[in-house]
């Protein structure tokens, strides 16, 4: 019996079975294990490489912070922003450490102001996807300031309708631009020639007139191109809104947010992209400062100061007196100056409006600044004419200003009037925190800055950009040293 059992093989093939299937489990364990081992780490090699590309993107903000950011609004606070990823959202926040010196060795301390401002900057930028992942990117420059030069034909602090036919030229090609810092820019009628973009960094744009503009035009708000001869030869973009181009023609791309119409009239096709408003620095603040009497103003060294008051029209007369006259002790159209002067400038301490004289010819061999406490009205018919080269005519309201109202009497305005005349190597510079109103019907070469701007009828502008000695820091150039990874 004994035997019998033991050659008994009953339920061997069961045993056999099972370890058969225990180790298909095993190596199905391990497999499995493994490809979720490398799905995981492929996930995270992925979100490892979208935070490197957040951690570059805030890097580039920054960059760009600092070319656009006037003096005295720079922040020690860090800069933060996100960036369109895929699966999973990626953010960046830049850490600035701000130094005194261009090397790095010396932290900055202060008040960040047009006077003190830093040398040079360290950059942490940190990328992080979907809150976990994290790589950080450093970049250390030296920054260089940038005063004055502001960038645009016209440029204005207010809501601004275009009502009357007019001329913009570029001074390369289509960079006449018209920007509007806060409000809406709206074209209701006439006939415009913008040979340049249009930019609404805070607002709406509306084209419901004849116009063209050979440039692009950017909104932040909603973009309405609404009659039969608005043409746009460039791009058209609403960054956070709706574009409808009702009647004409979109030359370039058509970018929207929310809704598109009229894409048939849109030869660049369309894109849905929602994104930040265009490029644009703030309102620029053109100061001045009279503690350094008799001397100008340090941003304007190099000029020869005269200060004129008086009660009443007397400061304005005298200041006309002293441009207009011809012989010894008066401006005498810049002649007679000490070598290396760059220029003249009148100083008009009383809240009176300066107007030339009639019929009067001002000739320049120098470059001329008036800035006042009143206002400047060039009502009357005058010819400034540029002798030898490009001299500079500044027509300064210094910031900041009340702005009592538009008439041309008012206390910070500035008006060129139907009669003036500048030859093409004058290059005139307009600055008002209060309203400019530009209404010659011949040529202008310059920049009109403007809390509001009115441009009357036939006007007709040749882009020039002027660098104003008084304006702020409005920016800054970098010297990168470099970029890397840190841990």
């Amino acid at each position: 019996m004994l035997i019998r059992l033991r050659k008994d093989e009953s339920g061997v093939a069961l045993v056999v079975s099972l370890l058969v299937m225990f180790v298909v489990l095993t190596l199905a364990t391990v497999v499995f294990a493994q490809a979720i081992h490398n799905s995981t780490q492929s996930g995270y090699h992925r979100k490892r490489l979208q935070s490197v590309g957040a951690s570059e993107a805030g890097l580039d903000r920054f960059y760009n912070y600092l070319e656009q950011t006037q003096a005295t609004d720079l922040s020690w606070s860090n800069l933060t922003g996100a960036v369109a990823v895929a699966p999973g959202t990626s953010t960046f926040s830049v850490t600035p450490t701000w130094y005194a010196d261009a090397n790095g060795t010396t932290l900055f301390t202060g008040t960040f102001s047009d006077t003190n401002y830093p040398k040079s900057v360290k950059i942490v930028s940190t990328g992080t996807t979907n809150g976990t992942t994290t790589r950080r990117m450093e970049s250390f420059m030296a920054i260089q300031p940038v005063f004055g030069g502001f960038g645009g034909a016209v440029v204005t602090n207010s809501s601004t309708n275009l009502v009357n036919s007019f001329t913009i030229s570029g001074n390369n090609g289509n960079d006449g631009d018209i920007i509007d810092t806060s409000g809406d820019i709206t074209i209701t009628s006439g006939n415009q020639t913008i040979r340049g973009n249009l930019y609404v960094p805070n607002g709406t744009l509306n084209i419901s007139a004849q116009a063209h503009v050979y440039g692009s035009v950017w909104a932040n708000g909603s973009v309405t191109l609404n009659h039969s001869q608005a043409v746009v030869d460039g791009n058209a973009t609403s960054s956070s809104s709706s574009l409808s181009v009702v009647n004409k023609s979109v030359g370039g791309v058509g970018t929207y947010c929310t809704t598109v119409s009229g894409t048939s009239k849109i030869a660049g096709g369309t894109v849905n992209q929602c994104q930040g408003p265009p490029p644009s620095p703030a309102f620029p603040h053109v100061t001045y400062n009279d503690t350094y009497v008799p001397q100008p103003d340090p941003a304007w060294s190099g000029y020869v100061y005269l200060s004129f008051t008086g009660l009443g029209s007397t400061a304005c007369n005298l200041a006309k007196d002293y441009i207009e006259g011809t012989g010894a002790g008066t401006f005498n159209g810049g002649l007679g100056l000490p070598a290396g002067t760059k220029g003249v400038l009148v100083r008009i301490l009383s809240p009176c409006t300066y107007s030339p004289s009639n019929n009067v010819s001002i000739n320049l061999n120098s470059n001329l600044a008036i800035i006042t406490n009143g206002s400047i009205y060039l009502s009357q018919q005058s010819t400034w004419t540029g002798i030898g080269s490009t001299r500079n005519v500044h027509f300064i309201a210094p910031w900041p200003q009340a702005c009592p109202g538009d008439l041309p009497s008012n206390i910070g305005n500035i008006t060129v009037g139907n009669n003036s005349n500048f030859n093409a190597l004058v290059a005139v510079g307009v600055y008002t925190p209060c309203t400019a109103t530009m209404s010659n019907q011949n040529a202008f070469y310059g920049q009109v800055v403007g809390g509001k701007v009115v441009i009357g009828n036939n006007w007709s502008m040749n882009y020039r950009p002027i660098v104003i000695p008084g304006a702020h820091v409005s920016g800054f150039t970098e010297d990168v040293a470099y970029i890397r990874e840190i841990a």
